[in-house]
């Protein structure tokens, strides 16, 4: 009885899936283009999620695994649609036919990951659809690293003279995980956080080519100080992602 049981949910779960019903399925995550970078986005990892990639037709696109993380299996529910090379922690995909649309189930030497996979046709690269590299980001590997420190600093910020600080910044993302404030001192970068936010999100800064970097950071009063500039930081918590800019050096250059 209970094998004729699974047999009925997974064949209604294989008659959503032909209806397109999954796609609006709260277990299923899109990706989000970096603000400073729309060409490239990003998954959360979640166990038991499954993940939509929408290629594009006429253009490859690649899946960017956990640094040293390899696929060893690669399963489809109809492969002739699509031409599938994996190298290292990437997987490089591109679309061939009207056939796209199927599931894929990869396996690694560190996870696995359910995708819904299915390609569109679009007039260019410029279209928003198209992406270039689709990363995931791992949550357990956020929190582990970026829990705030329970060093609190005796000294405050000397705001006597506020010419020494830029505070020309902005942020494109939900507020709910936004700081209240942000300047540097032209060595340090400094954070401010509503008290009502019981977790810091984690901060990582992106480089030139648009890869995210851990920072070293420490707290001083009410502000989380990190120790570096950059032009654009990532902050994360949970599925939420804020791109902060530094617009004073977004204008010098």
């Amino acid at each position: 009885m209970k094998i004729i049981i699974q047999l009925a949910i997974f064949i209604a779960f294989l008659t959503n899936v032909v209806a397109g019903d999954l796609d609006k399925h709260k277990a299923v995550i899109y990706p989000e283009p970096l603000a400073h970078n729309d060409k490239i986005a990003t998954f959360v990892y979640k166990p038991d999620y499954i993940y939509k990639y929408m290629g594009t037709y006429e253009y490859q696109s690649h899946i960017k695994l956990e640094q040293g993380e390899k696929a060893s299996t690669i399963a489809m529910g109809n492969s002739s649609g699509w031409e599938i090379v994996h190298n290292g922690n990437r997987i490089f995909l591109r679309p061939l036919n009207k056939y796209a649309k199927t599931n894929m189930t990869l396996i690694t030497n560190k996870r696995m990951y359910q995708f819904l996979l299915d390609a569109k046709n679009v007039d260019s690269m410029d279209d928003p659809a198209v992406f270039f590299e689709t990363r995931f980001v791992y949550p357990d590997d956020i929190s582990s690293g970026f829990k705030v420190l329970n060093i609190q600093a005796d000294t405050e910020i000397d705001f006597s003279d506020p010419s020494k600080y830029n505070f020309n910044y902005s942020y494109n993302g939900p507020e709910k995980i936004a700081p209240v404030k942000i300047f540097d001192d032209g060595q340090f970068t400094y954070f401010e956080f509503p008290e009502r936010n019981a977790e810091i999100p984690a901060i990582f800064y992106v480089d030139s080519d648009g890869y995210e970097g851990l920072v070293n950071y420490r707290v001083q009063g009410n502000y989380i100080v990190v120790e570096r500039l950059s032009d654009v930081f990532t902050l994360r918590h949970g599925t939420d992602t804020i791109c902060v800019f530094n617009d004073l050096t977004a204008k010098e250059k």
